[in-house]
């Protein structure tokens, strides 16, 4: 009930900070879960939502960098592969990149607009476009 609190929270002051920077009426992100969006993908394709889950960020110096969404710290140490890609422009990049020892194995709550890829397989990549995030807990993975 805490988290939930927090993330209402967060996603609330969120949108009114961004609908200020951007001088216009904000746009309200639905809030999700992981299982939500994994479950039914086209439901909230092209939609902007607010989903909180356990980062991982896989930062390569000269290689293909990826960043994941997992549902919990467990889900990433199992290497569940329920998981959300996250994309991000460079500027929201260099922004993680800066937090990356506040935000890297944590729980966080991302904003942005999630995107159902069709995939070779039929199925779909759950992508989501960030353009905000922040920590919803403190624990790291170490004191996990």
């Amino acid at each position: 009930m805490r988290v939930a609190v927090r993330v209402a929270i967060a996603v609330g002051v969120t949108v009114v900070a961004l609908g200020a920077a951007a001088g216009s009426k904000p746009v309200r992100p639905q809030v999700v879960t992981i299982d939500q969006v994994l479950t039914d993908p086209m439901k909230f394709d092209g939609r902007q939502i607010a989903v909180n889950g356990f980062l991982d960020m896989q930062i390569a110096p000269r290689d293909i960098s990826a960043v994941f969404l997992y549902k919990t710290a467990n889900d990433f140490h199992a290497r569940d592969t329920k998981c959300i890609l996250v994309m991000v422009n460079s500027s929201v990049l260099h922004k993680m990149l800066q937090d990356r020892t506040h935000i890297d194995k944590r729980d966080v709550l991302l904003i942005g607009v999630f995107h159902a890829v069709p995939s070779a397989g039929g199925g779909h990549v759950e992508e989501l476009q960030v353009r905000e995030f922040s920590v919803v807990n403190e624990r790291s993975i170490q004191e996990r």
